[in-house]
């Protein structure tokens, strides 16, 4: 029993080792409909090779706020670990965001991971913004008659 309870607690550190080092996407949840900036951890798991280029595929209805995806030119050390910033415009949908990212090697072989970003919140659109304007303007309105009407009756 003891045994046995040693392995699984043993391949549970394991797994969660290799887990934490592939490319991962930080915040991993974002508000629809927003721009947001996304930082891409990237470990070069390879024992001999240097990753060289790493780029991120976006998915139909995300866009780049600032520059392309793609970072070339790198010289990332085996185990060795680099981060990327990466403004991104979501879309005003309630679906999970599967990103690919691409780390390519000096050796011309490719890595691939696929992080995924969960678009959350109500994310109002322009027009759901000019309605929420305007029926907070009827609201004051409202109020506001209803407090000269109030007064003038207390006059009376």
């Amino acid at each position: 029993m003891r045994r046995a309870l040693l392995t699984l607690m043993l391949s549970a550190l394991v797994a969660a080792a290799a887990a934490s080092a592939h490319v991962t996407a930080q915040p991993d949840q974002v508000r629809r409909g927003s721009t947001s900036t996304i930082t891409f951890t990237v470990p070069n798991e390879r024992s001999s090779v240097r990753i060289v280029t790493f780029d991120v595929q976006l998915p139909a209805g995300v866009s780049t706020a600032t520059r392309p995806p793609l970072w070339k030119g790198l010289a990332i050390a085996p185990g060795r670990t680099r981060r990327f910033r990466l403004a991104l415009r979501f879309p005003d949908r309630s679906q999970a965001v599967q990103l690919v990212a691409n780390e390519r090697f000096a050796d011309g072989t490719t890595d691939t991971f696929y992080p995924l970003v969960t678009l959350a919140g109500p994310g109002l659109g322009a027009g759901a913004k000019l309605a929420l304007l305007a029926g907070v303007c009827l609201l004051a309105l409202a109020l506001g008659a209803f407090f000269v009407g109030l007064a003038r009756w207390l006059r009376s």
